[in-house]
């Protein structure tokens, strides 16, 4: 003790000087006890320094103490948490770039045996001491004297102040700061308090801080469902979480976890053969089919994120269906993918390895399957490797951890590095499966083999519907990556809440959202807006005789010569319009657009969906009107709801602060006479009712569906629109460079692309239990009406007082 009677000689000076700044400053209320004299001689004394160094630094350290914040779990920065319309957990963002995911939970979450796991590792005497624990500073002491071991001598509440407080610090100012606050800091908190900080704030690698961002991320379950085993591990990564992180390192990660084991053994937290029998418990890893698929659930989120304010902490409940997102997502992607083949276009791999790299990544992919598979028995496993790149690797793969590996499942996907060619192929390394692609599977490419799938390339293929467990090469097909777009949408028209968005085919965060912002021309979606209008003048009766005929105008604005014709070769004479609007003629929409007026039909749309101004032109009678698939299923809506539209709304309700606040669908607002909303619903049920209607394949669901088709020229764009009382849908496919969407296997139109896709996501509603049996409209006496007549916004009515 010479030593530190030596410096406690040489301090009383600075010990003076100490009180009186601590009381100026109001920071420690407590005189140093003599347990806090003897570690800070131990600290300072291992660490070798002078008595004179010591005194500058005890100063410098005393002088630069910062005030005791009062730290709480729910002040940590962390992710904003999405969730279904169920409250089914659907992701979470990082609160900012840079920062580790973190998800708060209190702690009543965490299951008993991870608390005495961390107390166990941590600071075996936690519930005792108060804040500084002499006997394990003694023991710690006592390893770096005989072993050199630095690590282990800090508290929970010394390792809490180091994250929360005192943190890029000097580390021997650091200890000293630590501890003069560490006593008050343990009796500010409370036992509880400081481990519940302490289990959602410690780093535990891949990205994660907290335990329950950790268990979601490795185990896929929540802290309160770890098992001992999983709690363990956890905890053991603690002290070194890149070195032993369970995917990169296993044996480091199952020594610290014995390690775990056998402290809670010591504290009688597990008896030895409780312990033994835990060891032993196999884990299973969190794979890529255990994940919601990043394209499921981007295109909600980025549409919820762009109109809405959020803060760290945020726990989000989107409107959207789960199920009917995965539905819808699918839907999109396999609509594609069927007319990429049919048109023979292929966008290439996913990405390509250079020749020399091939082997590196393989082995390092083979070695993460490996320990994956060390930790718990698995089916064959297979690659997920759509999100990464050649930049990613091949050292470090297994920072990425289970998310790029899945179970290998009959007629599932996977992808893989194309590793060589044989005479009957090209083999792709898939994990515990060889893919064997033959040039029949590449066929409708309409390009070689070598072309297709050149060695290095990482490519996706589809599973048989057979294979070996293990081993051994399998016919597989390649899955085609379209160059064309689409979008998706579905909204319940009864409040606007939005069931499903998918704004792209494999749709990433943060990529262009063609639900809200592509804005192309509608086609002849547009129509059911030009009947409506000439309704509301008082020029048009769906059930009058009309007549499909070459008609030619001269464009006023232009002095050109216009013959508009149909989408269809030649002309079908007299007809009912209401057949007109049933099979989109052209030539009767322009002729209704003249009879109602150009720019009397242009303010009418303006007004029913205020969002951009309508050209005044008479191209818009044949969709020369660009509007978003979110535009126009507002447009839509007064169709679906008698009259009457709401704003669409990506949000139920937001958590924030401990306070829930909702996001109720806004009051409904009259658009549209109930007369001329009813009868544009019978007009539209008429085109899929009507055996030659562009809707009419939809009619098989039985589900008493409105819709309407939409082809721009040259077919350009596909849409399709069609609702019921509960849901309505928008689809879109064309190219974000616009283009033809004919194939070399025909033409193809709305009826060919958008609406399989509407027809899909409709099936899979039926099936959810969304929708009911809706009652067949009928059409009330059709004697046109004078729009000034009837009960409707005075804007409307204006619309029709003013001459063109």
């Amino acid at each position: 003790m010479a030593f530190c009677g030596t410096v406690e000689a040489d301090l009383s000076y600075l010990n003076s000087e100490r009180r009186r700044l601590v009381m100026a400053w109001h920071q420690v209320r407590h005189v140093l006890g003599r347990v806090m004299m003897v570690t800070a001689c131990v600290v300072l004394g291992v660490c070798g320094i002078g008595i004179g160094a010591s005194a500058v630094l005890v100063h410098q350290a005393v002088r630069e103490l910062p005030e005791l914040p009062t730290v709480q779990a729910a002040s940590l920065v962390q992710d904003v948490v999405f969730t279904d319309r169920d409250g089914t957990f659907v992701t979470s963002r990082r609160a900012a770039t840079g920062d580790a995911n973190r998800i708060v939970v209190p702690f009543a979450s965490f299951p008993q045996h991870l608390t005495d796991a961390v107390v166990a590792s941590e600071d075996a005497r936690f519930w005792e001491h108060h804040g500084i624990d002499p006997i394990g500073i003694a023991r710690a002491m006592v390893r770096v004297i005989l072993h050199g071991d630095r690590q282990g001598g800090s508290t929970i509440p010394q390792q809490l102040l180091k994250l929360t407080t005192l943190g890029g610090r000097l580390p021997l100012i650091r200890k000293v700061q630590e501890l003069l606050l560490v006593q008050q800091f343990d009796e500010q908190q409370g036992k509880a308090a400081l481990l519940e900080l302490y289990l959602n704030a410690v780093y535990l690698g891949h990205g994660n801080a907290g335990v329950e961002a950790a268990a979601r991320d490795l185990f896929g379950v929540g802290a309160a469902d770890l098992s001992v085993a999983e709690s363990a591990l956890l905890v053991g990564m603690i002290p070194a979480p890149s070195a032993t992180s369970p995917f990169c390192n296993a044996d480091l990660a199952r020594a610290a976890q014995h390690r775990v084991l056998q402290r809670m053994v010591v504290t009688n937290a597990l008896t030895a053969s409780e312990a033994d029998a835990v060891q032993r418990t196999s884990i299973r890893m969190r794979l890529a089919d255990d994940r919601e698929d990043p394209v499921v659930v981007a295109s909600a989120v980025d549409g919820a994120l762009a109109i809405m304010e959020h803060a760290p902490g945020d726990r989000v409940a989107l409107t959207v269906d789960l199920p009917l997102q995965r539905a819808a997502t699918f839907a999109l992607a396999d609509r594609l993918e069927r007319y990429a083949q049919r048109r023979g276009e292929y966008a290439g791999p996913w990405f390509s390895i250079p020749g020399m790299e091939i082997e590196r990544w393989r082995e390092a992919l083979k070695a993460l399957r490996a320990t994956v598979r060390s930790w718990h028995p698995q089916d064959p496993l297979v690659y997920d490797l759509r999100w990464l790149r050649e930049g990613d690797g091949p050292d470090g793969l297994c920072r990425f951890g289970g998310s790029i590996l899945r179970r290998a499942l009959p007629n599932e996907r996977a992808s893989g590095i194309i590793f060589a060619r044989e005479a009957y192929g090209a083999l792709v390394d898939l994990g515990d499966i060889v893919g064997v692609l033959v040039p029949g599977a590449v066929a409708w490419t309409k390009q070689p083999l070598d072309a297709v799938a050149p060695i290095g390339a990482v490519v996706e293929v589809q599973l048989p519907e057979h294979f070996a467990v293990h081993g051994g090469e399998v016919l597989v097909q390649l899955v085609p990556r379209p160059l064309v777009e689409g979008a998706v949408l579905a909204v319940d028209p009864r409040d606007g809440a939005i069931r499903a968005a998918v704004g792209g085919y494999a749709f990433a965060h943060g990529a262009f959202n063609h639900v809200v912002r592509a804005r192309r021309p509608i086609g002849s979606a547009v129509k059911p807006f030009i009947y409506a209008a000439a309704l509301a003048a008082g020029t048009f009766n769906p059930l009058a005789p009309v007549r499909d005929v070459p008609v030619s105008y001269v464009d006023p604005w232009s002095a050109t010569l216009w013959k508009p014709g149909n989408w269809y070769a030649g002309y079908k004479g007299e007809m009912l319009a209401v057949e007109a609007l049933a099979r989109s003629v052209n030539t009767v929409a322009v002729q209704t657009i003249f009879s109602t007026g150009v720019t009397a039909t242009a303010r009418f749309m303006e007004a029913l969906h205020p969002v951009q101004q309508i050209p005044h032109a008479p191209g818009i009678a044949l969709g020369a009107v660009e509007w978003t698939p979110l535009v126009l299923a507002g447009a839509y809506l007064p169709f679906a709801r008698g009259g009457s539209t709401v704003p669409v709304r990506w949000v139920e309700q937001v958590q924030r602060g401990g306070q829930t606040f909702v996001r109720p669908s806004a009051p409904a607002q009259p658009l549209l006479d109930a007369w001329f909303a009813g009868t544009m619903d019978w007009m539209l049920r008429q085109t899929v009712q009507d055996p030659a209607g562009t809707g009419h394949a939809l009619d098989a669901l039985g589900l008493s569906i409105r819709a309407k088709t939409g082809t721009t020229n040259d077919a350009h764009d596909a849409w399709t629109v069609a609702y019921t009382p509960e849901l309505l849908v928008v689809a879109w496919v064309g190219y974000d460079h616009p283009q033809s969407l004919r194939s070399r296997a025909g033409d193809e139109s709305s009826v060919t692309l958008a609406l399989p896709i509407v027809r899909d996501v409709f099936a899979a509603a039926r099936a959810r239990s969304m929708l009911q049996d809706t009652k067949e409209p009928t059409l009330d006496t059709p004697t046109p009406k004078e729009f000034a007549a009837v009960d409707a916004p005075r804007s409307f009515r204006d619309v029709f007082k003013e001459d063109e």
